[in-house]
């Protein structure tokens, strides 16, 4: 009962990863490499396998994302369109071979990406519980994009498969959107893109990603749907095995201290008083994937050979109760502190630990550190 209360609650979560994934546990049987897996590279098909963060991924190998003549009206519908597609081809993956249970997800630069996160965090029994799942191999992900591959070109969705999916989305964002003053990481997802909503500009890739909401899915429509993917569909065989074109971090040259920014955002309610946006300050999953060290400190503490108290600029009253997630958008890779427990953090213990990091950063940094401050609305 108490892993289907897990389960549950993890797929209910799923949200938490910013774009809209599906999610299932695998056994480690169904991890283990496949005797007949190819290591031949599947470039030849709709999608392929690179590594991501130090892991390996399945991506889209195609380019068919919304013209650049398009609408801001006419990229969110197709946005919208994809999320639901990726996570009909998600379903159908684990329906055709269970070993293949897979989120997926799409980037504002219309990627499509299939992969296992390090962990989710989510709330059982009024508890913080994290479910650990172990990544699938690169062999047998790259079995996984085969299958990916003829789903797309010969499964055309049925309506049952977007009914069921657009009702999966929209309760997952109703799930986004509720608050958790007990379990405040379970509302960070909800502070994220809030975040991005007032960082990126209005008609911005990022920003239409960041502003999907319960309506869009709503509106959307089987009939519109299918003509949506016939069209997909052509544009992804006619640049099938190029790059989808997702998006680059610009090279930079440290020449200045990291520059402290501050957003504030009128809230009716909120999980976080307060979060820090960091870029530029990791390159792939897991401490090791810091290179500062006072920062690994304060985002893996468990991990550190000295305890919270060794990061010194952390709150006493915080130890233990202040973690990193990662999130990409776009270009943009961000290192995202944030409260696990209450009482949560103030803005003005989030602004000394943004000039503590500042400071640990060094005086030449390519990082921006973005304060962002929640404040209830009267």
């Amino acid at each position: 009962m108490h892993r289907e209360l897990v389960l549950r609650a993890v797929t209910r979560a799923i949200c938490l990863c910013f774009f809209v994934i599906t999610f299932a546990s695998t056994s480690s049987a169904q991890q283990e490499a496949r005797s007949d897996c190819v290591d031949a590279d599947s470039a030849s098909g709709f999608f392929g396998v690179t590594v991501n963060n130090d892991k390996p991924v399945i991506v889209s190998r195609f380019q068919a994302g919304p013209v650049n003549s398009a609408s801001p009206e006419e990229a969110r519908s197709h946005f919208a369109h994809e999320i639901v597609l990726s996570q009909i081809l998600a379903t159908e993956l684990t329906s055709i071979d269970e070993s293949c249970q897979l989120m997926s997800g799409v980037d504002s630069t219309s990627e499509m990406h299939f992969g296992a996160f390090p962990f989710i965090t989510t709330k059982v029994d009024g508890a913080a519980v994290s479910f650990v799942t172990k990544p699938q191999s690169a062999c047998q992900l790259r079995h996984c994009a085969q299958i990916l591959s003829t789903i797309l070109r010969d499964d055309l969705p049925t309506k049952s498969n977007f009914d069921e999916t657009i009702k999966n989305i929209v309760a997952n964002i109703e799930d986004r959107n509720k608050i958790y003053p007990d379990v405040p990481s379970l509302g960070l997802e909800r502070a994220k893109i809030e975040a991005y909503r007032s960082l990126y500009s209005a008609g911005s890739p990022e920003r239409i990603r960041a502003d999907l909401s319960a309506d869009d899915y709503f509106a959307l429509r089987f009939n519109e749907f299918s003509e949506w993917y016939k069209r997909f569909l052509t544009q992804a065989k006619q640049t099938k095995g190029t790059s989808s074109g997702a998006a680059v971090q610009p090279a930079c040259t440290p020449e200045h201290p990291a520059t402290i920014k501050q957003l504030e955002i009128r809230v009716a309610e909120r999980d976080h008083e307060a979060i820090l946006l960091i870029d530029r300050t990791y390159t792939f999953d897991g401490p090791a994937g810091i290179a500062n060290d006072e920062l690994r400190a304060l985002c893996h503490p468990h991990d550190h050979p000295h305890d919270g108290q060794s990061v010194s600029f952390l709150p006493p009253r915080l130890k233990n109760g202040v973690l990193c997630a990662r999130s990409y958008i776009g270009s943009d890779y961000w290192l995202i502190v944030h409260s696990t427990r209450p009482p949560v953090a103030t803005a003005s213990e989030m602004m000394n630990i943004a000039e503590g990091i500042a400071k640990a950063l060094g005086e030449k940094s390519c990082s921006r550190i973005i304060l962002v401050k929640f404040v209830k609305q009267d």
